[in-house]
């Protein structure tokens, strides 16, 4: 009988020893973080700790709105990835700002988002050296007419931009075919459709701009071809 319990004691004591040790949120987000690859260790934002980020062309595939049978939308609406885990939007809903100068409304939706492409990460050096959050933001003119426009970039005051984003769509399986380029005082525009299974496809426009003291890059998607607004004096060959 002693045997019996001295044995029920260790088997007890074994497996409180076997316990697993709580994991932290740091620790869940390291692991996240390993999984994807990155090519340099940087630090976070406070406001964006916690997110995951997003491979760039995973992002904007999201942002292609599913195919629809015999119709095509021309606009995005402002709930659009409202709920999506990877965006901390700062927005609540939507803001509207009537101009008196041009008697015109303009509305606009604004998030924060962790991105990098193919592994490497814009960044920034502050005390410590800083992975750059992106924003993303919606805009169209009456808020009851949706967005038109939406626009990812770089979130800083810095002149920054970031690598040619093709090879991260292509790696979504996205179909890129160029329909206009622009180029003009140091600013150039390249506009491509974008194509992807079971998307609606979607204008992408890959601005650039800048002299001796930086440059900065930033993409806007559009669902309608504005491309002679766009490409007034189309350089392409």
């Amino acid at each position: 009988m002693k045997k019996l319990i001295g044995l029920c004691v260790l088997l007890t004591l074994m497996g409180c020893s076997k316990q697993k040790t709580p994991v932290s949120v740091e620790e869940e987000q390291q692991k996240a973080e390993d999984s994807t690859q990155f090519t340099e260790s940087l630090e976070v934002e406070p406001e964006l700790f916690g997110f995951h980020s997003y491979e760039l062309g995973e992002l904007v595939k999201n942002l292609m709105p599913d195919a629809q049978k015999n119709q095509m939308l021309e606009v995005w609406q402002w709930d659009d990835l409202a709920n999506d885990a990877k965006i901390r939007w700062v927005t609540e809903g939507y803001k509207e700002k009537y101009n008196s100068n041009t008697l015109s409304t303009m509305s606009s939706r604004e998030g924060l988002v962790r991105v990098h492409q193919l592994g490497e990460r814009v960044s920034q050096l502050k005390d410590r050296k800083y992975e750059v959050p992106w924003s993303i933001r919606y805009e169209g003119k009456d808020a009851k007419f949706g967005v038109n426009l939406i626009t990812l970039q770089p979130k800083t005051n810095a002149m920054i931009s970031f690598n040619d984003p093709i090879p991260s769509l292509k790696k979504q399986g996205i179909k890129i075919t160029a329909i206009c380029r622009q180029s003009f005082a140091g600013e150039v525009i390249d506009v491509s459709l974008l194509e992807a299974r079971k998307k609606q496809p979607v204008y992408i426009i890959d601005r650039s701009s800048g002299g001796s003291g930086g440059k900065t890059r930033w993409l806007e998607l559009s669902l309608q071809n504005l491309s002679t607004e766009w490409c007034p004096d189309d350089s392409t060959e």
